[in-house]
């Protein structure tokens, strides 16, 4: 717990979720609480978060403001940050690819966390469209091979004037 408030922070809730697999509305309320109490959301706090959604996705039980409050938080720290507001920066970019390849899966949560960032932000590296289409074809890999898969779909058109780079592959989202 926090020792200046001694309400429980983020990290302290991260763990009890940890430990039952279970998010309920008034956890999801007490680390939005947190996190307006601090002003910010931090790196440990995200990873937390991250941690959290792959250990649910993986046999716990969430209410369903937690997404919402999953992909808030998580934009808000890539962001909403002073260096490059509204910007997902290469940083930035390494890091929260290594947080969704962590644990080699591509949930839906992450699915549409991708696409949160995709339609706020005002620019993306190069390859976070390929990324994205790279993971749904091995997700996808025993399906139909012509469908187009709604991420892939959706940052195609979220992504337009946003790109940054010249790699050839993502000319058409540069446009």
């Amino acid at each position: 717990m926090s020792e200046e408030t001694q309400k429980p922070d983020l990290l302290d809730i991260g763990h009890h979720i940890l430990e039952d697999l279970h998010i309920d509305k008034d956890e999801v309320l007490m680390m939005q609480a947190s996190i307006v109490e601090d002003g910010a959301i931090d790196q440990e706090e995200a990873e937390m978060l991250f941690a959290i959604n792959d250990a649910i996705s993986e046999g716990g039980t969430k209410c369903p403001e937690y997404d919402q409050f999953f992909i808030e938080a998580i934009t808000a720290f890539l962001l909403a940050d002073d260096i490059s507001e509204g910007v997902l920066d290469d940083m930035e970019w390494d890091w929260l690819r290594a947080m969704i390849g962590e644990d080699g899966d591509l949930d839906d949560l992450e699915i549409k966390l991708l696409a949160h960032i995709a339609k706020v932000s005002t620019s993306v590296p190069s390859d976070f469209y390929d990324y994205a289409q790279r993971f749904e074809e091995v997700e996808y890999e025993d399906e139909d091979e012509s469908r187009m898969t709604f991420l892939a779909n959706y940052l195609s058109g979220a992504l337009k004037g946003k790109v940054r780079g010249d790699a050839a592959e993502t000319r058409h989202l540069q446009e």
